[in-house]
């Protein structure tokens, strides 16, 4: 037999699927600007991963715009002043890189990742980890695995 557990259905302005970089920015985003963000994400972080450890010029003023741009540069990095490219022929050119305050670092994801998932939850997203989503369809009822219980509610459809 299976317990149920009862709980209020809660009500959010957005559902977000993925906790990396662009998904929790987003439940940021929303929380600023007073929305009720969920977040549901597939793995439990800390996660690694290979791609996306290079945070480029143009990130910066999304970073202090959501407040952990002075964060994100204490974080282990390494500045790259170059990037090299290698034809299959074995020609090469090397570009340089903008150096300062704001020039291309590189940051372990994992580290970059929960910098910017906790500064979502710290703006009031409820983010769920090791849920899965399995589908999104219009009725406006996804489905997900989860841990917990959970239900969600559209509040209003794009």
């Amino acid at each position: 037999m299976t317990d149920c557990i009862e709980r209020p259905m809660e009500t959010f302005d957005v559902a977000i699927v993925g906790a990396g970089p662009a998904g929790s920015s987003c439940a940021a985003f929303c929380a600023l600007d007073g929305l009720r963000a969920l977040v549901l994400e597939r793995e439990k972080f800390p996660r690694e991963k290979v791609c996306g450890d290079c945070l480029n010029p143009s990130s910066w003023g999304v970073l202090r715009r959501l407040g952990i741009a002075d964060r994100a540069r204490q974080l282990p990095h390494a500045i790259l002043s170059t990037v090299e490219f290698i034809a299959i022929g074995g020609q090469k050119v090397i570009v340089g890189l903008p150096s300062g305050e704001e020039s291309l670092r590189a940051i372990k994801r994992s580290l970059f990742d929960a910098l910017v998932m906790s500064r979502a939850r710290d703006l009031g997203a409820q983010i769920h980890e090791e849920t899965t989503v399995k589908s999104a369809g219009r009725s406006g009822r996804p489905q997900f695995d989860s841990g917990a219980p959970l239900q969600f509610t559209p509040a209003a459809r794009a």
